[in-house]
């Protein structure tokens, strides 16, 4: 029986060591603000995220101010699409790195949404200043 009950409380510090804390891997996020022509914001505005190298998609909805973020992404290169009716689709490739934001904003042009628009790649900005890297723990 006192062997039983050491083997659970072993079992149970094994346990708690896997939390997903402690399992989470590295990752960044990517947010913006999607706007019109004329500047003014988009809300409510679905916002598709695809991981080049998965394929997996994720999709946020913007607020009530046209932004959006999408958290918790695992560094890599991403697609970034809005598909709206009565504007052009607008596409943007964007690196998400450990630890940052990379920050797409996406001016969507009148137009039918089977035209589609790609813009320039984005990445996150760098902090030089900063000698350290959020997200990433060293033993």
């Amino acid at each position: 029986m006192r062997f039983r009950l050491q083997l659970c409380s072993l079992l149970v510090a094994a346990l708690a060591a896997f939390t997903p804390k402690a399992m989470a891997q590295p990752a960044g996020s990517i947010s913006g603000t999607i706007t019109d022509s004329s500047g003014g914001v988009l809300a409510a505005t679905p916002v598709a995220i695809t991981s080049k190298a998965t394929g997996s998609t994720r999709t946020v909805n913007t607020g009530n101010d046209g932004t959006y973020n999408m958290p918790s992404l695992p560094a890599g290169l991403y697609e970034v699409r809005v598909v709206l009716q009565g504007f052009r689709t607008s596409v943007r490739e964007a690196t998400v790195e450990t630890g940052s934001i990379t920050n797409v904003d996406l001016q969507l042009q009148v137009g039918a949404s089977k035209d589609v628009v790609t813009v320039e790649a984005a990445s996150a900005q760098i902090a030089y200043e900063s000698h350290s890297i959020d997200g990433v723990t060293l033993h």
